[in-house]
């Protein structure tokens, strides 16, 4: 019995983990632009809260610092990618390869 308890609050406790270190971070939402591209410069990620209110990790493309490792190919051209701010409906945190 003791064991399926300690199994059970391990299990609830880890899959509130990415809730709360989204929250602990802050997300776009709440953020200048300025803000945003510095989480995404230092982390390779940011949290944008959605229209449903929840919250998704966003992983594209590569730092603006870092625009000549991106290589596309022939087809393709480097874009921003784009994540809403408190300060601008579309701030650009990162480049991508876009056809």
């Amino acid at each position: 019995m003791k064991i399926r308890n300690f199994a059970f609050w391990s299990l609830t406790l880890l899959s509130t983990l990415p809730a709360h270190h989204a929250t602990a971070q802050g997300v776009t939402n709440d953020m200048t632009c300025q803000q945003a591209i510095a989480e995404y410069e230092r982390n390779g990620r940011v949290y944008v809260r959605q229209r449903s209110a929840s919250v998704l990790p966003i992983y594209v493309g590569v730092p603006l610092s870092q625009k000549n490792r991106l290589y596309c190919d022939f087809d393709q051209f480097k874009m921003y990618y784009t994540v809403p701010t408190k300060d601008k409906r579309r701030c650009g945190i990162s480049w991508r390869c876009q056809n």
